[in-house]
């Protein structure tokens, strides 16, 4: 399996485009860990589709980093595309160059906001029924107020053997509890951050869940499990990257030995299949 050392020399001439580059640290450096992951466990279960060159969707594709790994380190050759509520025409450009195809959709349209761009979207991934081979939603189900409308959506465009890859942030991990018990802070974003006061396009988490919700989630859908982990990702994080880190490298250190209870990590990824 493909070991996080070699994912580092593989991505190393990887082309960063400026959509994939945070307070000047590119994406894929600074989610490392998290794509190392999420590119092993693909190639885990690839081959489960039964599709020599599966036809792979991404669900909240911004930046588009995880499709360009698949196009230009593995050199995946099936049709790619991403869907989001937003793209702009150079991003739309950039992903079109690796021949990655970008629609706009609003897979979450029970909230309303206050932008006349977002209702004309289609509420429904822009696909036929059973049109990809392997779906990924990393980090974005978090972000969804109704998150089962989005997964009927993966699983009416997966293909009969289609596998789908998710993450998203553990309820349930140590931050989060030393937040609640330790400085009775809430493991919510701010207030004034969520959709009550802010109604434009960005949506914080308005919800995280622990693994059993998720397989709750899942299992109505209809999917079938083939892999639940929990990730420590505690290097994955931009603040590490610039100057001044020494407090953040502080409480990475004092939250490290908690990362030895798995379901006290900080990710959650499952994979499941149609």
């Amino acid at each position: 399996m493909l070991t996080f050392s070699e994912f580092r020399r593989m991505s190393s001439s990887y082309p960063s485009s400026r959509f994939e580059v945070m307070d000047g640290v590119p994406w894929i450096v600074s989610q490392a860990r998290r794509h190392h992951r999420i590119v092993r466990e693909y190639l885990r279960y690839r081959d489960l589709t039964g599709a020599s060159s599966p036809r792979i969707l991404d669900v909240g594709a911004y930046p588009g980093t995880l499709l360009k790994l698949l196009r230009v380190l593995l050199e995946e050759r099936g049709f790619m595309a991403g869907v989001g509520l937003e793209g702009s025409d150079e991003f739309v450009g950039d992903l079109r160059h690796y021949d990655i195809e970008f629609r706009k959709a609003n897979l979450d349209p029970i909230i309303r906001v206050d932008d006349p761009g977002v209702d004309p979207l289609p509420t429904r991934v822009p696909y036929d029924d059973g049109s990809f081979d392997f779906v990924f939603c990393t980090e974005a189900l978090e972000h969804m107020l109704d998150p089962l409308f989005c997964l009927r959506e993966i699983f009416r465009v997966l293909s009969p053997r289609g596998c789908f890859l998710m993450t998203t942030p553990n309820l349930a991990r140590a931050a989060n509890r030393l937040k609640l018990i330790v400085l009775g802070a809430s493991v919510n974003f701010p207030l004034q951050q969520s959709i009550m006061y802010n109604k434009g396009n960005w949506r914080p988490h308005l919800r995280e869940y622990t693994l059993e919700e998720l397989r709750h989630m899942f299992r109505d859908v209809g999917f079938s499990p083939l892999r639940d982990l929990y990730l420590d990702v505690s290097g994955d994080d931009v603040r590490l990257f610039g100057e001044n880190t020494s407090r953040v490298r502080f409480l990475k250190i004092a939250l490290k030995p908690l990362q030895l209870i798995p379901s006290w990590r900080h990710t959650i990824l499952s994979v499941m299949r149609k």
